[in-house]
Order: structure tokens, then C-alpha cells, then sequence
């Protein structure tokens, strides 16, 4: 049990690796103006450091030597909230992994709103990191603006022959997998830690003894005492059979001898009782 309880100090570092990659993964979105609400990433930042929390007053709570009914269903209903975010975070992102017209319909969307208001910054950001240049083709909807440049100004300046749909999708379809798998690490890393709480739970209260303490053999060997008589020393005999011998038995034993002596004499003489 000490090597299953030992594995939860193993959960820290693991959390503190998965916040580290949703702040990585924040800060991609962001930069490349995906279509994703930044409430959705900054939740799974926090999810994790909650996640810790949520274990270790699971821990507290269902293992107190004092635990109340209450506080069980304070640390049951603690572990399915965290439950439901994850999983409706993880529906979220999953939706943006495979290709779908709704995709394609969200990306279009989003890179029309950039357009609509020459947001020059992130149409330019989107552009330089992915080397592409607008959006359906290099000439749709493309950063210089065309109402300032020709609409063929993106591929004469940068030499670029890449419309954005296709790398920007591939970039919302990474960011979308390494979401769902840091969520998916935090449902793995909770239930185990359900499993090792509820097993040394079950251990504890199961009434086996699992080790061997003075004060419990002590307790064995008085009962055994109160229900066995003592054994005192075994005197030696020739004869395993033979019994120890009162005084009352040994009267007896003479009369029924001389008896026995009296009614042989008298058969073998008739003549005596004469």
C-alpha cells in the first residue's frame, strides 16, 4: 500500500508539465489568432493546478479518521465537477480535430473578422509564421489590403504561393489534439488517484491486520489463555497408559484384590467353608 500511496507524489510534476504545455499552447493560439475562445485555454491552465487540489482534498476528506457522511459527498461531488468540465472541454476541442464544413465555415468566419477590420497585425502574424498568403486562394481577402496594393501584392512581396486555409487549419487541428490529450491526461491521473485512495481506503476498513504488532499478539495470546487450560510439567511413566493413582483408588483396589484371593481359595477348596 505505501508503494500506491508513494505514486501520488508522482502526480505533481506530471501537473506541472501538463500547465506548462496549455500556457505553450495559449500563447500559440493567440499568436496565430485561432478560432478558439481564450476563456476555453486559460480553463485548461487552471485545470490542472484545480485538478491537484481536487486530489488532495479528495484524499483528505475520504480518508479523515473523522470523516462524516457530508464530507464523502463534499469530496464525490468535488471529483464529478471536475468531471464534467473536463469532459465538456474535451467535446470542445475534439470538435476541431477532424475536418468538417463546420471547420472550414469556423476559419472562414474568423479570417473575415480579421479582414472586415484590417486587423493588419494578425492577418500579418498568421501569414509570416504559416509562409502563406490569404485565405481560399493568394488572392482572397490577403494582407497588403487590396485597396491599397494590388490584390497580387502578398505574392510579389513574399514570393508566397500558399493560400492560409489549409496550414492555419493544420494549425487549429494540432492545437485542438494537444488540448484534448493534456484534458485526457487529467481524467487518466484522476481516476487513478481514485483507485489508490479507494483501495487503501478499502484496505483499512476490510478488518484484516496487515502486519503483526506486539499489542495484537499479545491481545491473541489472552484469549487463548482464557479459553485453553495451562500445561504444567508432564511427569515420566513406563507405561503411557498408566494413571496416576489416589488414596480412595487404592483402597478400592486392595478390597477388590483380597476378594478376587477369597473366591479362588474357595473354589479350589471345597472343603474350607467345613
Amino acid at each position: 500500500m505505501a508503494t500506491k500511496m508513494q505514486l501520488l507524489w508522482v502526480f505533481p510534476p506530471l501537473f506541472l508539465a501538463l500547465v506548462g504545455l496549455a500556457i505553450y499552447e495559449h500563447v500559440f493560439a493567440s499568436t496565430l489568432s485561432l478560432p478558439v475562445s481564450p476563456a476555453i485555454t486559460v480553463l485548461t491552465i487552471i485545470l490542472p493546478v484545480l485538478a491537484a487540489l481536487n486530489a488532495t482534498a479528495y484524499l483528505h476528506l475520504w480518508t479523515s479518521a473523522n470523516s462524516k457522511v457530508s464530507r464523502k459527498i463534499l469530496a464525490i461531488s468535488l471529483q464529478a465537477v471536475q468531471a464534467i468540465v473536463t469532459t465538456v472541454l474535451a467535446t470542445l476541442f475534439a470538435s476541431d480535430i477532424f475536418p468538417s464544413a463546420a471547420r472550414d465555415c469556423l476559419l472562414s468566419t474568423s479570417w473575415q473578422k480579421l479582414f472586415s477590420a484590417h486587423d493588419v497585425d494578425a492577418i500579418r502574424q498568421i501569414q509570416d509564421s504559416l509562409e502563406c498568403c490569404g485565405f481560399n486562394s493568394v488572392r482572397d481577402r490577403p494582407w497588403p489590403f487590396p485597396n491599397h496594393h494590388g490584390a497580387n501584392a502578398c505574392t510579389e512581396t513574399y514570393g508566397r504561393t500558399t493560400p492560409c486555409i489549409g496550414p492555419w487549419s493544420l494549425a487549429l487541428q494540432r492545437h485542438a489534439g494537444l488540448e484534448l490529450g493534456i484534458l485526457l491526461a487529467i481524467g487518466v491521473f484522476q481516476v487513478v488517484g481514485l483507485f489508490l485512495v479507494s483501495g487503501r481506503t478499502w484496505s483499512s476498513s476490510s478488518g484484516y491486520p496487515t502486519s503483526r504488532s506486539p499489542g495484537l499478539l499479545a491481545g491473541i495470546e489472552g484469549q487463548s489463555g482464557r479459553l485453553l487450560p495451562r500445561a504444567g510439567p508432564i511427569e515420566y511413566r513406563d507405561d503411557p497408559e498408566e494413571e496416576t493413582i489416589g488414596p480412595e483408588s487404592e483402597s478400592r483396589v486392595q478390597e477388590q484384590t483380597q476378594s478376587g484371593a477369597n473366591r479362588q481359595s474357595s473354589s479350589v477348596n471345597p472343603w474350607s467353608s467345613e
